[in-house]
């Protein structure tokens, strides 16, 4: 407790935003009920978080957020996934089959 693990969490955040990086906090579904989606340090930093529960399937959440991010009105091609892997730090390899 009082460590400040999220404002060191929000400050990486900023940073990698501030670098043109996606960022996708996950926020577990029982602090959620205090924060009200939010991930908030007690300097003030806050960020929207995406909640998660114990059934929440994080591989399904990622594909589809590449596939509506990147391919609104096509599928996704390997360069265009290989492009989307290389600005954030999710790697597309386990989580779609390339054709």
């Amino acid at each position: 407790m009082n460590a400040g693990k999220s404002t060191s969490l929000l400050q990486s955040n900023h940073n990698y935003l501030e670098s043109n990086l996606d960022t996708i906090i996950f926020l577990p579904d029982e602090t959620n009920k205090s924060s009200k989606g939010q991930i908030v340090s007690r300097i003030g930093l806050k960020a929207k978080a995406v909640i998660a529960d114990k059934d929440f399937n994080f591989i399904v959440y990622i594909t589809n957020l590449i596939n509506k991010r990147t391919f609104p009105t096509r599928g996704p091609t390997r360069k265009a996934l290989l492009e989307f892997e290389s600005r954030t730090f999710v790697s597309i390899s386990n989580l779609v089959t390339l054709k």
